[in-house]
């Protein structure tokens, strides 16, 4: 198989399928409540999150919108991962004091509490689950605490792993297949600290036990490549085909995946 072949099948396909559940849940939800609202977006995956952000979380529809998400096997760790995201990604304390309030309100979550400003806790119905902050664990590394600053760091998780394999030659870059919303799975790469077994997720600029991350995420792992042998593993693959259009660690990913198969098709037969 075409390793784009394969990344269109696995997260277009899967971009694709959610957003028909969206639009499903948006039409439930709107035929319930009848309320207009106006929103800048136009994809549906976005139109029902802005709607839940601004106004499900306070209204008296709450729980009949999570009734509405697990009819549809809405993925709940979702709800902390997000939850997460907004934490980390807001520098006011004000804004910041908000978003947690906001996710209390969650079904699942049961209490948020940052300690030292180094720990996210959050406790849920699903577990509890520990984030160390990215920029208190790694404040003596100037460059990581220059990329976190400063850096693109949203929605770039293989560009993040690659940069981390320059810096923890004996951590490995890991890319995985992680259980999106609704249906379907998409890549996501992050660093693996094997001796204290911890991935680093700078998406999220934390820290987390490699089983509470399995917890979250349920991936299915694909690629698990030393980071002092990254390079020479590009090297190789460049050589026999070209995807340099291609994340070089999401490029180690997708070629390992498309010889899995080939092999699996040659035993097949």
């Amino acid at each position: 198989m075409d390793p784009y072949e394969l990344l269109i099948e696995t997260e277009e396909k899967g971009r694709e399928e959610n957003e028909l559940i969206y639009k499903k849940v948006y039409e439930e939800l709107m035929n319930i409540i009848n309320i207009q609202f106006r929103t800048n977006y136009t994809k549906y995956a976005d139109i029902v999150r802005d709607i839940k952000d601004r106004y499900i979380y306070t209204s008296k529809y709450n729980e009949l919108f999570f009734n509405i998400l697990e009819k549809y096997n809405y993925h709940m760790e979702h709800e902390i991962l997000d939850a997460l995201y907004d934490i980390v990604h807001e520098d006011n304390n004000k804004n910041k004091s908000k978003i947690i309030k906001k996710y209390l309100l969650s079904p699942i979550i049961n209490d948020i509490s940052l300690e030292d400003n180094s720990t996210i806790k959050i406790y849920s119905t699903l577990g509890d689950y520990n984030f160390i902050l990215a920029n208190k664990y790694f404040k003596d590394n100037k460059k990581i605490i220059k990329l976190l600053n400063n850096g693109i760091i949203k929605n770039r998780c293989h560009d993040n792993t690659l940069f981390l394999s320059s810096i923890f030659k004996d951590y490995y870059s890991i890319t995985s297949k992680c259980r999106s919303y609704f249906t379907g799975r998409y890549y996501h790469s992050y660093t693996y600290d094997e001796e204290s077994d911890l991935i680093i997720d700078l998406c999220r600029k934390s820290l987390i036990k490699k089983e509470d991350f399995d917890r979250l995420y349920e991936p299915i792992e694909i690629s698990k490549t030393k980071n002092s042998k990254v390079l020479s593993e590009i090297k190789k693959i460049d050589k026999e085909i070209y995807l340099y259009d291609i994340c070089m660690i999401l490029r180690i990913a997708l070629y390992n995946e498309c010889k899995e198969k080939e092999k699996k098709l040659y035993l097949s037969k």
